[in-house]
């Protein structure tokens, strides 16, 4: 009997064991040797943030929260500014807001740039102090440099992501006021409206105004009385047909006028009109 008992154990024991395989099998499609354990794959991850409510002493508090996720498709944290102007020019100050990711850890590396790549400097950054983890934060950058020559380029914002270690870039493209005041000639410096005294120093480059290595400058008040004259010398082969660089100044007492004019003048070697002659203007201040 006591065999019996144990017989009647063991086959409902077998029988359990060949209907749970059969059932695996019609479920899944495959036999219990086809299923291979594999490792846990380890894979980047992102941080999202979420608000909770919580009851602490009897108040509702909200909470902020880190979400682990993990996921190699990461979307860029935002980063914009706020206007861009026409022209960049140097000690002008962009606005922007980005979120706290860009700011969190090791600041980033904010570079000015030719369109070329050329480094022109880097950028003085200013975040407010009320940083918040997961949040948007406005912050101001400051970039101080020389006029380049191109008149394309591009700001460059760098960091490494405090917690993926991934590398955050975010690009603008800026425009600068290379002085292009005719397709022959640019004017470094002065500029336009700029308040001026005596003496004045002038620079640019110039293609085929020259004539002897110079060209005319001529200092008017508002009314177009002449106040001074003087010239723009190459500082390179003048007989070149490329953009040669010129200097100059030009001295002269100031005007009862508040306003004037800073005119420069293709030399006329006697072969052209007035008419003809490519002249630009220069809108100036008095102190």
């Amino acid at each position: 009997m006591k065999k019996l008992f144990i017989t009647i154990v063991l086959l409902s024991f077998f029988s359990a064991c060949a209907l749970a395989v059969f059932t695996f099998y019609s479920l899944f499609g495959v036999s219990p040797e086809e299923v291979i354990e594999e490792p846990l794959a380890i894979v980047d991850s992102i941080v999202d943030y979420s608000q909770e409510e919580e009851i602490i002493n009897g108040d509702v508090v909200t909470t902020t929260t880190r979400v682990i996720f993990g996921n190699t498709d990461v979307e860029m944290p935002a980063l914009s500014f706020d206007h861009m102007p026409e022209f960049l020019h140097s000690s002008t100050t962009l606005v922007g807001a980005a979120h706290s990711d860009w700011f969190f850890g090791s600041p980033p590396t904010i570079l000015l740039q030719t369109s070329g790549g050329v480094l022109i400097t880097t950028g003085i950054l200013d975040v407010e102090r009320s940083l918040v983890e997961g949040e948007e934060a406005s912050f101001s950058v400051v970039f101080t440099f020389d006029r380049p020559s191109d008149s394309l380029g591009l700001i460059r914002i760098e960091k490494k992501h405090e917690l993926t270690g991934e590398q955050l870039v975010f690009t603008q493209p800026v425009q600068f006021d290379v002085g292009q005041k005719a397709p022959s000639f640019r004017l470094f410096s002065p500029d336009d409206d700029t308040y001026i005294e005596s003496p004045l120093t002038f620079s640019g480059e110039a293609v085929a105004w020259y004539f002897e290595g110079s060209f005319p400058v001529t200092l008017y008040d508002s009314n177009g009385n002449i106040i001074a004259q003087s010239y723009a010398r190459a500082l390179d082969d003048w007989m070149s047909y490329e953009f040669v660089p010129f200097e100059g100044n030009i001295s002269f007492d100031t005007p009862s006028t508040a306003t004037g004019t800073l005119t420069f003048s293709e030399d006329n070697s006697g072969d052209l009109s007035e008419s003809e002659v490519e002249k630009v203007v220069v809108p100036v201040r008095f102190r």
